[in-house]
């Protein structure tokens, strides 16, 4: 469905609730509110958070006019009455600016979307879970911003680290996350993002995505990801490689607390484990940074690591408490 028409259902259906809800508040007010009524607005109430947005926006429209009303004295509700006729017009007029500023005022309070935000620590790892049954899972040292609004409408951004998702798709609301200065549209996704200030990597495990990078590169950098593809972008270049189902499972085998190097870098290795641990690995000179590793690790034990290097690699460990140096 085009995004034209999914905004026009959505405005149609806005339209909807807000006609329903008003309707409510008046019987509510206006006629006669018997237990029958409470109990088919409960059940009206129940059948979305929309209906109980769109209830609480005119609900709170209502209150407002209300307390407007009670700050008119009697004395100045006579005086208006017998005043001449230019008097009345004026009051009335301000009456009505005011109650239009604070309908506003509580329109635009409930349906701002709300944002929440979500961080770990070096080392954390935290699930998110979306009203909608998707699911985010956080990495070390991440920060995330998740905004859902009353029309359904899923955002999110991936300020700093890495982060699994396994998104709900829905035609009339893609999920859209923005990360690195590039947006990506889920079209039914599980998908893998690692992101800095400059660069971003996704690795596409399930569905479809389609990424476009922000500013004035977007022509330039636009692709539609499929199952396997790996893609590297920064403000001027996009890569996108396609990738072998074991290589697809490092991508993620943080999940399970698991670091997974096939022919890796020691430079590489070193730089993974310290995302994850306060204590950090360094090495001694670029001649050993240059050797490559592989294997499975605890993300969380880079002590261990570092003695299969000197198994492996027959390098020399110096542990200086809060640091370990791989030399020859």
């Amino acid at each position: 469905m085009s995004g034209a028409n999914s905004q026009g259902l959505s405005n149609h259906r806005a339209a909807e609730l807000e006609a329903e809800a008003t309707a409510w508040v008046r019987r509510q007010h206006f006629d006669t509110w018997s237990a029958a009524d409470q109990a088919a607005l409960d059940v009206w109430l129940a059948e979305s958070v929309g209906h109980q947005v769109a209830y609480w926006r005119m609900s709170a429209g209502f209150d407002c006019t209300e307390r407007l009303t009670a700050l008119r004295t009697p004395a100045q509700s006579q005086n208006n009455l017998e005043g001449n006729g230019k008097r009345q017009p004026f009051a009335f007029r301000v009456a009505t600016g005011l109650m239009a500023v604070c309908l506003v005022a509580a329109i635009g309070f409930v349906i701002a979307p709300k944002q929440e935000s979500y961080a770990t620590a070096v080392g954390g790892h935290q699930t998110v879970h979306l009203v909608d049954g998707s699911q985010i899972e956080l990495n070390t040292d991440t920060n995330l911003r998740v905004s859902t609004d009353i029309f359904g409408q899923r955002t999110a951004w991936l300020d700093r680290g890495e982060a699994f998702f396994s998104i709900k798709h829905d035609d009339d609301h893609p999920f859209i996350l923005l990360a690195a200065g590039h947006r990506l549209t889920d079209l039914g996704t599980k998908f893998v993002v690692r992101a800095d200030t400059s660069h971003v990597r996704i690795a596409l495990m399930e569905g479809a995505i389609r990424l476009e990078s922000e500013g004035q590169a977007a022509q330039q950098q636009r692709a539609t990801l499929v199952p396997g593809d790996v893609a590297i972008a920064d403000a001027s270049s996009l890569l996108v490689e396609k990738k072998t189902e074991p290589e697809l499972q490092r991508e993620e085998s943080w999940r399970r607390g698991l670091l997974i190097f096939k022919r890796t870098t020691l430079e590489d290795a070193v730089a993974e484990f310290n995302r994850y641990n306060a204590s950090k690995l360094r090495i001694e000179n670029r001649e050993i940074a240059k050797l490559q590793i592989g294997g499975t690790f605890s993300s969380t034990d880079p002590a261990l690591f570092a003695r299969a290097t000197s198994t492996m690699l027959g390098l020399r460990i110096v542990d200086r408490g809060t640091e370990m140096i791989i030399a020859r």
